[in-house]
């Protein structure tokens, strides 16, 4: 079933409609994402830029194991292959899917854009599949030197991550988010955002990995524990490979007295690094903190040794002289 949504004016611009909602929704995916127990963690919907890879909002996707793609009234799903590039600064992301027989929607050119053009947005909210509505370009704005488009063409949730298609059928943005209780308050990402992260995404998940791991510092040093640890969260999910993430995951948990959690991601960084002084002496830290018993505190004395060989070796002598005193204190 398509929706069409708000039509109005002349027949030939009914028919234009027409033929550009047959094309995006053609192209348009249902995404719903689970966690690692498999409930449903997030859903939106995306739309395919070539044969194999798919648009859609960074925050649809985010801090998720696996998900679906699904075509417009269809009923075959298709596994997410690989999260291949992310701008989380645009709330943009590349995935890629294999579905047979896919015609992509092509990229027009979003600075062009002006108020008054108008526009066509195809989504797939929650309960009506294969939604498509028009409006106008209502206002251009910028937003901490990022332009966004506001419109008059209703989105709701479950629509983010859509195309936003001008009056010759071609994409210049992507919906990501409404405003419920305001009137024709729906925003979208210019398309060259899109357009950018295409061209450059090799490399990218880690640049989004390094910039949640400093917003979640930012948070720490704050004393905002638990909103750290969600960006540490997002960091790791982006580059799991990341040390210096779990170490400071593991310490913002050993401050919320997680201490549990917090020895498994240092246990983790010892893994990844295993002459990580750091990780050796937040996982005495949090043993020592765990119950305080004399097998954790023994555990805890192993860990500061261990890190105070490593520091010897490496002739850090601040460090050493500050694992001497942690020593000290388990006497």
């Amino acid at each position: 079933m398509i929706v069409l949504i708000s039509f109005g004016g002349s027949c030939t611009r009914v028919k234009n409609a027409q033929k550009h909602a047959e094309k995006a929704l053609a192209a348009t995916v249902t995404l719903e994402m689970s966690d690692t127990r498999g409930q449903l963690s997030s859903y939106g919907s995306g739309f395919f830029v070539s044969p194999t890879h798919i648009v859609t909002n960074f925050h649809v996707v985010v801090r998720t194991d696996n998900g679906t793609a699904k075509l417009v009234d269809k009923t075959e799903t298709y596994p997410i292959q690989d999260v291949v590039a992310t701008d989380p600064e645009n709330d943009l992301a590349i995935i890629k899917v294999a579905i047979p027989g896919i015609k992509p929607l092509l990229l027009g050119d979003s600075d062009e854009v002006r108020i008054g053009d108008h526009v066509y947005v195809a989504g797939n909210p929650k309960g009506l599949e294969g939604t498509f509505s028009e409006g106008i370009i209502s206002r251009i704005s910028n937003q901490e030197t990022k332009k966004r488009l506001q419109m008059t063409a209703p989105i709701s949730p479950g629509s983010s991550g859509g195309p936003v298609l001008n009056s010759k059928g071609n994409v210049i943005g992507v919906t990501f988010m409404t405003i419920i209780d305001g009137q024709n308050l729906n925003f979208a990402i210019p398309a060259k955002y899109v357009k950018a992260l295409l061209d450059s995404k090799d490399g990218k998940k880690n640049i989004s990995a390094e910039f949640y791991f400093i917003q979640g510092n930012k948070k720490y040093e704050q004393g905002l524990y638990k909103s750290a640890i969600l960006d540490y969260d997002t960091a790791i999910w982006l580059n799991s490979d990341y040390v210096n993430v779990y170490i400071k995951r593991g310490t913002a948990k050993a401050q919320l007295d997680q201490h549990t959690a917090a020895i498994a991601d240092f246990e983790t960084a010892i893994q990844l690094k295993p002459d990580s002084v750091e990780a050796y002496i937040g996982r005495g830290i949090a043993k020592y903190k765990q119950g305080q018993t004399f097998s954790e505190t023994l555990q805890a004395k192993l860990d500061f040794q261990t890190a105070l060989s490593i520091a010897t070796r490496a002739g850090n002598v601040q460090l050493k002289n500050e694992i001497e005193s942690l020593l000290r204190k388990l006497k």
